[in-house]
């Protein structure tokens, strides 16, 4: 399918395909190979100037971010995608942010949850990992 959609020039439905391939390996436990297509996915989606669809790969990144315990990336990621959607006027903005206040400040020891509810569950906060958890 990407290769089809690369020889059409089709960017904004090659970079759907990289997220929703992210989503499918989230949802299997491959939370890695997820940040690597959101990665993938919001690189086009920059290069089209497709801002919505940034914001909500941004959502999806800070998710993933978050259930490895990368706090600090998936802050960065629910503050920068609230603030896309601010710009746009999208209601959703005010949830984004809202996941993004919730994570505890850094540094703080204890359990954190998901504030987007489901996937991550309860993670042991844990430093920020680089490599794969580092925000695009």
């Amino acid at each position: 399918m990407i290769p089809l959609l690369r020889e059409t020039g089709n960017r904004h439905d090659e970079a759907a395909t990289w997220r929703h391939m992210g989503c499918a390996w989230q949802r299997t436990g491959d939370v890695t190979a997820a940040i690597a297509h959101y990665r993938t996915a919001l690189r086009i989606y920059q290069e089209v100037l497709d801002d919505y669809n940034v914001a909500d790969v941004l959502d999806h990144l800070a998710a993933a971010q978050l259930e490895l315990g990368d706090t600090a990336q998936a802050r960065a990621n629910w503050t920068r995608a609230a603030d896309l959607f601010d710009a746009l006027r999208v209601a959703r903005a005010d949830r984004i942010r809202a996941k993004a206040r919730a994570l505890p400040a850094e540094g703080t020891a204890g359990r954190v949850r998901n504030p987007a509810g489901g996937g991550a569950g309860d993670l042991d906060a844990q430093p920020p990992v680089s490599g794969a958890g580092a925000a695009q």
